[in-house]
């Protein structure tokens, strides 16, 4: 399934250039170098006396499996065949055929070129001859089979499952198309009625014939509703074989979209309406160092597009914390702004946090001191208002406005002392900073 999986697309233009390499093994495994085997089980860490029995196994001439106190005939190594999928240029199959001259030294397993082929997408085909050369691999060409399936570079077709209509196959870890449920069902009806595959009479209604026994029917299944079953089985399967530990979840969510809505159905912390997953996991401590509640929903925090997170007491007042009234409507921060505009000349007339910042960004441009000055304290500004926040909700200490003011003016008095701008000196006794 894997193997069908890398393979689509290969039939497209557009796609990157991509090769596959479906290596054969000029020895088989009868012929290996059974050291680098015995080797390779114990730094895989199997137990000796586990490896004591492979040893005895592969180092006879010939030997059978027994089920269930039954022989069952010779082991073959047939399966020998490698299927490497790569970049389709120099470098990647430069890096391949060095890997494979280096295993070859190691197991004493050799490549067959005369076997071995090269399948390049149809992006690849400009680099053919040299890839080729480089290689002395025969083209290979889509379908090609591999450990008994074809491989196709696209959705199956009923060409490519005519040898399906032949026979009737119990599991299947495609879903088959249509056309062909509709051929073996034809076959199928073709023998019960006439006994051969040709056309002809039915006497009674296909869908009354696959009704179970029971019911008056034969209980031959239906293959449309058997395929999707297998299809289920397939993924209970995959159910079945996570670990312990693991959610079974954890393997259909990065296939499901959810539409979040109003939001009045999704957990802020616990449901993956986020790009980043849920985010208790990420934050682990976000619904204690927020003040919202594990089990608060996304309509709660999140109104046009705004996050909307409680207010912290001593900062907002009560009222919704949101940059706006952090930085500008709450009491404090006016009183904050209010003592170094008295220590300093500072136009700031604005009262809206997103116009203030983008007339800030117009008007301070370029190197002038002056405008490097207005920028320190602006950014200062807000970093120290933003920690005077964070101090009180975690740490439970707080400053005055006023004094929060003038450790603000102090820093950016130090700061562009130390800038090297031209004129420092000068400017900061003009603007007394």
């Amino acid at each position: 399934m894997l193997a069908q999986e890398l393979f689509m697309g290969y039939n497209q233009r557009h796609l990157p250039k991509r090769c596959a390499l479906k290596v054969d093994l000029r020895k088989a495994y009868d012929t290996v170098e059974w050291d680098f085997l015995l080797e390779v089980l114990r730094l895989f860490g199997f137990p000796s006396r586990f490896i004591g029995w492979i040893e005895e196994c592969v180092t006879t001439p010939s030997y059978s499996v027994c089920i269930n106190g039954e022989a069952h005939g010779f082991l073959r190594g047939a399966r020998d065949d490698l299927l490497l999928f790569c970049a389709a240029d120099d470098h990647s199959i430069g890096l391949f055929q060095r890997g494979l001259d280096l295993f070859a030294s190691l197991s004493g397993l050799h490549v067959n070129p005369a076997k071995s082929q090269l399948i390049l997408s149809k992006a690849a085909h400009t680099e053919r001859t040299q890839l080729l050369q480089l290689l002395d691999f025969q083209e290979g060409i889509l379908p090609v089979r591999y450990l008994g399936l074809p491989l196709i570079s696209s959705r199956l077709s009923l060409a490519a499952c005519r040898p399906l209509c032949k026979r009737s196959m119990t599991a299947m870890a495609f879903v088959l198309p249509k056309g062909v449920i509709k051929e073996i069902e034809r076959r199928l009806r073709s023998f019960l009625w006439q006994g051969t595959t040709g056309s002809g009479y039915s006497k009674v209604a296909w869908a009354r014939v696959c009704t179970p026994i029971e019911e008056g029917g034969l209980g031959i299944r239906n293959l449309s509703a058997l395929n999707m079953a297998m299809i289920a089985r397939k993924l209970w399967e995959r159910f079945l074989e996570l670990e312990e530990d693991a959610s079974p979840t954890s393997m259909l969510l990065p296939h499901i979209t959810f539409r979040i809505g109003d939001g009045t159905r999704f957990s802020l912390w616990h449901d993956p309406w986020h790009q980043l997953g849920p985010l208790i996991s990420r934050y682990p401590l976000g619904p204690n160092a927020t003040g919202t509640h594990s089990a608060d929903r996304l309509q709660r925090m999140i109104v046009d597009g705004s996050w909307r997170w409680p207010a912290i007491p001593g900062m907002g007042g009560g009222h919704v914390e949101i940059h706006q009234h952090l930085f500008f409507d709450c009491q404090y921060s006016r009183l904050c702004l209010a003592s170094i505009r008295r220590r300093v000349r500072f136009p700031w007339p604005f009262r809206d946090w997103m116009t203030g910042i983008r007339w800030a960004s117009s008007r301070w441009r370029g190197k002038h001191v002056v405008n490097a000055a207005y920028l320190t304290l602006l950014a200062s500004v807000v970093y120290h208002i933003w920690q005077e926040r964070n101090h009180r909700q975690f740490q439970n200490e707080e400053r005055t406005p006023m004094v929060l003011g003038r450790c603000i003016v102090e820093e950016c008095r130090q700061r562009i002392i130390t800038d090297n701008l031209p004129s420092s000196i000068s400017t900061c006794a003009l603007y007394r900073i």
